[in-house]
């Protein structure tokens, strides 16, 4: 009988490994890595005249794609929102189609990890430091050279911390002092995806969060910004590729990490408290 599926919830990076699902017309809102633990998978970018196989891609942020897997297991990896994580892992990929990344030339000792991590369900410390340790630190460019401009930082550190409220991209701009076109185009370019996509998609992490907490989906998605039940499920099955009715049904065989800060953070920005 195999583990259960295991959910890794970092500040910057998001890790699930477990039960394996198809992608269907999905737009990441933030680079993945999709690793098959067992068998392969079939990724079709939109716009492809014909499929790849591989066992394992990497896609960024706001390219639309579809996967269909034979593996009993997958991993999932939602890359850093700056793209410091996407450049260090389109370093040690083999093979480019069609926007998309696959073959990494270390697949074996990274499919290893990735096995370990699942199979001993290691704590998200030790988890986190073994996956910098082989994803992530394969620059060959210093980092002034790929130094992210502070202004879409700190735009993207507000977002964060103000999940709940929908300021409007002009308040953005002064809060930098950007102009409205200047920060929409910069924060475009340095995330890939739009201000309000990448809001939507920090608010997912918030609602899986608070559901660690111990609140239900409903309430969760609601208090992260959610305006309504179908508001969430839409965002959640464009940006995800599944349904929440998928992860809802699996709850009981999914161990969810998620580091203390956030649940303090989190709690702290709403007022709540865990529920008992």
């Amino acid at each position: 009988m195999h583990p259960k599926s295991s959910l890794y919830l970092w500040d910057q990076r998001t890790l699930y490994i477990g039960e394996a699902f198809d992608l269907t017309c999905i737009t990441p809102a933030a680079s993945i890595l999709v690793y098959c633990i067992e068998g392969t998978m079939a990724i079709t970018a939109e716009g492809a005249s014909k499929e790849t196989i591989t066992r394992s891609a990497l896609i960024p942020a706001g390219k639309p794609f579809s996967a269909a897997s034979d593996s009993k297991r997958i991993c999932i990896c939602f890359l850093d929102p700056y793209g410091e994580d996407f450049y260090q892992c389109k370093q040690f990929m083999g093979n480019f189609t069609d926007g998309i990344y696959f073959d990494s030339n270390n697949e074996r000792h990274q499919i290893k990890l990735l096995e370990d991590i699942y199979s001993k369900k290691l704590p998200e410390d030790i988890a986190y430091k073994k996956m910098v340790e082989l994803f992530f630190l394969h620059s060959k460019v210093s980092k002034e050279e790929r130094r992210v401009d502070d202004r879409i930082v700190k735009v993207v550190e507000f977002i964060k911390t103000n999940f709940s409220e929908n300021h409007s991209n002009q308040y953005l701009a002064d809060l930098v002092g950007m102009s409205d076109v200047n920060l929409r185009r910069t924060f475009k370019k340095t995330t890939q995806i739009p201000i309000r996509r990448y809001r939507l998609w920090h608010r997912l992490f918030v609602t899986a969060n608070l559901m660690v907490l111990g609140y239900t989906l409903t309430d969760a998605s609601i208090a992260a910004g959610f305006s309504d039940s179908s508001h969430f499920n839409h965002t959640f099955r464009s940006m995800l590729g599944i349904n929440p009715s998928f992860v809802l049904k699996r709850a009981q065989s999914i161990c969810i990490f998620a580091p203390h800060i956030n649940n303090r953070l989190i709690g702290e920005l709403l007022n709540l408290r865990t529920p008992a």
